[in-house]
């Protein structure tokens, strides 16, 4: 089984016009400010590897991190299982996004054993510059 984590935030607001909330996916920094919880919910997105047919479109998905909070601490399990759902929907959004930009993974196949053997990097590789940093990383 392959998986790829892929995740989404999730902000429940007071509605401006009624008196009721509203859940928003991907809310803005100032949203998640006046939120009246939030948090952000991780899925493992799974397919087999094998034969068998799995549809591409809807791979399985399992919660496996979240940090949902309220600000005054107390949430029901239904408005809890609603923001979850919203969760999951905006990452699968984000998981298809990543599937078609790498659309040669679905047709790549492994190399096999003795091509493995094979191949050697040298050190030289994997040293980085000088002038090259941790601090120069790119955010996800």
């Amino acid at each position: 089984m392959i998986s790829i984590v892929c995740a989404a935030a999730v902000s429940w607001l007071r509605s401006a016009t009624e008196d009721a909330f509203v859940l928003v996916l991907d809310p803005s920094e100032v949203e998640s400010g006046e939120g009246v919880g939030h948090g952000c919910f991780a899925f493992a997105f799974a397919a087999e590897i094998s034969n068998s047919q799995q549809s591409p479109s809807s791979p399985t998905a399992r919660l496996v991190w979240t940090n949902w909070h309220t600000m005054d601490g107390v949430f029901d399990e239904g408005e809890f299982t609603r923001a979850q759902a919203l969760g999951l929907a905006g990452a699968e959004i984000v998981w298809r996004a990543i599937k078609e930009s790498v659309p040669q993974m679905d047709v790549s196949s492994a190399l096999p054993p003795e091509a493995l053997e094979n191949m050697t990097q040298s050190d030289d590789d994997f040293k980085m510059s000088d002038q090259e940093s941790d601090d120069v990383k790119v955010e996800v």
